[in-house]
């Protein structure tokens, strides 16, 4: 159960780059495959919701949690730590949620750097949920700033 958080974000991430490759192949498989990974990350989140509220942690506790050291020295540590509580699950629903509609909303209105916008779309997707999951600053820090980013090109571009 402790890779469900980084499945979340990573679905996302990895999404992106293949998303706008096989919009430049194909553009109707393209925003199909998407839409699949927009529905596989709401379906994750969906699941962590779920198995939040089936599974109370007492009051301080994470229901999920992931933590991976990254740089350990004498005198610094760096780790992935993310966590979900009752806060950050509906957040994650939502957002994952919202991301879907946006790309099946959009799908008739974007005629002009298809490829861009759905790659745009996804890694602000997986920026989003790291931002609602992360329990490290630097790491908080970092996907904020790409979700600054990717949607400062999307107002850009359309």
């Amino acid at each position: 159960m402790s890779f469900v958080l980084s499945l979340l974000i990573l679905v996302p991430l990895v999404g992106a780059p293949v998303s706008y490759l096989a919009i430049r192949v194909n553009k109707r498989f393209g925003i199909l495959l998407t839409l699949a990974i927009a529905a596989a990350a709401f379906a994750i989140a969906s699941y962590s919701y779920w198995f939040l509220y089936a599974n109370l942690p007492p009051p301080g506790q994470y229901a999920l949690s992931e933590k991976y050291i990254w740089i350990n020295l004498s005198f610094i540590s760096l780790d992935y730590l993310l966590g979900l509580d009752g806060l950050s699950a509906p957040l994650l629903v939502v957002s994952t949620l919202l991301a879907l509609l946006a790309i099946i909303g959009s799908r008739a209105q974007i005629a002009r750097h298809e490829g861009e916008y759905y790659a745009l779309i996804l890694l602000f997707e997986g920026s989003v949920v790291g931002v609602f999951t992360c329990l490290n600053l630097i790491f908080s820090y970092s996907c904020w700033e790409r979700g600054w980013i990717s949607m400062f090109f999307v107002m850009w571009w359309w």
